[in-house]
């Protein structure tokens, strides 16, 4: 009889750890199959909020202004470069200073304007929930929001506040059986320094090698970033090439530096080169400016007088709703044929010397020379159908603003006042 009871009480025993193992199993499989959903709805508003070409990004940071701060400033919004018509908010009249931006006439406003920030709660984006998340909240609910990334990321750094984020969490049920919640957050690698790209000139011989890191950054230089005290980037000790992951970073630097920048740099990052303004993705120029290509000018290549600045030809112009005949870009904007002949050129790079070409000139007649003011130009630079390039760099649009003002004249003067002239030459290069 001891021995039956004995033999009772240990399958009960049994069965209750069993049931409590089935109960933690369950609850893993529930908190993996959320996690997993998770996952599927982040990338699936990536797709929706960015995907079209008209859309770009950037942290939640730039709304800060000195009256106002952003508690979540590592959450990526996400704006449209269209207006509510569609049409672009960027528009030329060469008849009114160039190019315009109808955001500063429309009083734009960029936190209204925000179509969504991709964090969990906020599916859909702006105007579909009653509960769009903005990100001024602070997540000061703590029952309703988790942390993302915080002390086990960043290390000391999460005392900060500014790399931490935290999102507001997502209930799930079944029927009226709770059945866990989920939450996500989309980061943005590319506002982020990427440290594996190297420096292809370094260590080459030959002036080009000393020009090029002048002309244009050949690469980040996380040496110069403050991570505090402790460990630093050493270039001498890091092989940028080899650096495939942020893990490695741990062993190349130091743990502690890769956590105070976690949010701040990154060993890979990638992007498409799409058109943000028109949409589609951007010409490659690579074909034309090749020396053995020529250009046939057919539809939707790139002719030899096609303008860089304003529509490109009549077609385009159509397209655009602009007026060809009587628009002045057709006459004074620089042509495809200068950029290929500047390449062309392949000056060579010297701190000390740039080579420089007389411009093409209009030749004037003798008898309307001899008929013109004596401090007229005999001899004009050519500007329309200029094929070939004497500046560097290119010379792509001018435009000049001005206004008159009126002073007060010294005490005994003959006019009580006179006019001032101010003038405000804007170049674009």
């Amino acid at each position: 009889m001891v021995v039956m009871t004995l033999i009772a009480t240990g399958l009960l025993s049994l069965s209750s750890i069993a049931l409590r193992s089935a109960s933690r199993v369950s609850d893993q499989e529930i908190a993996k199959a959320n996690a997993r959903l998770a996952l599927m709805i982040a990338i699936g508003e990536l797709q929706a909020a960015l995907g079209p070409d008209q859309r770009v990004s950037a942290p939640a940071a730039i709304l800060e202004n000195g009256s106002r701060s952003v508690a979540n400033p590592q959450w990526v919004g996400v704006w449209s470069t269209r207006r509510k018509d569609g049409s672009s908010f960027w528009t030329r009249d060469d008849r009114r200073g160039g190019l315009r931006d109808l955001r500063i006439s429309e009083k734009w406003d960029r936190e209204k304007e925000a179509l969504s920030f991709l964090v969990s709660g906020n599916e859909g984006g702006r105007g579909v929930g009653p509960d769009f998340v903005e990100p001024f909240e602070d997540g000061s609910e703590r029952d309703s929001w988790v942390e993302l990334v915080g002390a086990g990321t960043l290390g000391s750094a999460a005392n900060l506040g500014r790399g931490r984020v935290a999102v507001p969490k997502v209930e799930l049920s079944e029927g009226d059986r709770p059945s866990g919640s989920y939450g996500y957050w989309v980061g943005d690698l590319g506002v982020r320094a990427n440290v594996a790209v190297r420096d292809e000139w370094k260590g080459k011989a030959g002036s080009d090698s000393a020009v090029y890191p002048l002309m244009a950054s050949q690469q980040a230089s996380p040496q110069i970033m403050d991570a505090g005290p402790g460990d630093g980037w050493e270039d001498g000790k890091v092989e940028r090439g080899k650096l495939a992951s942020t893990s490695q970073l741990d062993l190349a630097v130091g743990k502690e530096w890769k956590s105070q920048l976690w949010q701040d740099v990154t060993t890979w990052s990638q992007g498409v080169l799409a058109d943000t303004r028109e949409g589609g993705l951007k010409k490659n120029l690579t074909v034309y400016l090749d020396p053995g290509s020529r250009s046939s000018g057919a539809a939707g290549s790139i002719a030899d007088t096609d303008r860089l600045v304003g529509p490109r030809n009549a077609d385009h112009a159509g397209l655009l709703g602009q007026d060809w005949g009587g628009g002045r870009y057709k006459n004074t904007a620089p042509t495809f044929a200068m950029l290929k002949d500047l390449v062309r050129q392949s000056p060579a790079l010297d701190a000390n010397r740039a080579a420089v070409r007389w411009p093409q000139s209009i030749s004037q007649s003798t008898e309307l020379a001899a008929g013109r003011s004596a401090f007229a130009n005999n001899a004009p630079t050519l500007l329309k159908g200029k094929s070939t390039s004497d500046l560097q760099p290119i010379l792509v649009e001018a435009s000049a603003f001005s206004l008159y003002s009126t002073f007060r004249n010294p005490v005994g003067s003959l006019r009580a006042y006179s006019l001032r002239k101010h003038f405000w030459p804007r170049v674009v290069l």
